[in-house]
């Protein structure tokens, strides 16, 4: 057995594997996945930026994200991307 990688199953197909059919518990994971990720980027952009700067960094389109925000990505459920991102700008991968 090999672990999943990232995107390889979007929520919804996660919730039928796991058998949760019900919209409302759909919503909430998505929610609380989304949530994880907001948080998990937001403290790793406070380590690099102040507090205006990372929002402004959260709220602006970016190329890598399709010009997108950061935000709408992570809230359309592909928070990994962003938090990708942003770890390359820790590592110094986006310099």
């Amino acid at each position: 057995m090999t672990p999943l990688e990232p995107n390889e199953y979007d929520t919804g197909e996660l919730l039928d594997i796991l058998g949760v059919d019900c919209e409302w518990a759909a919503e909430t994971v998505r929610d609380r996945i989304a949530t994880f990720y907001r948080d998990a980027v937001t403290e790793r952009l406070q380590r690099l930026y102040t507090i205006a700067e990372a929002k402004e960094w959260l709220d602006a389109p970016h190329q890598q994200l399709a010009g997108l925000s950061a935000l709408e990505v992570i809230n359309r459920g592909d928070g990994i991307k962003v938090l990708a991102i942003v770890e390359g700008l820790t590592t110094g991968a986006f310099a």
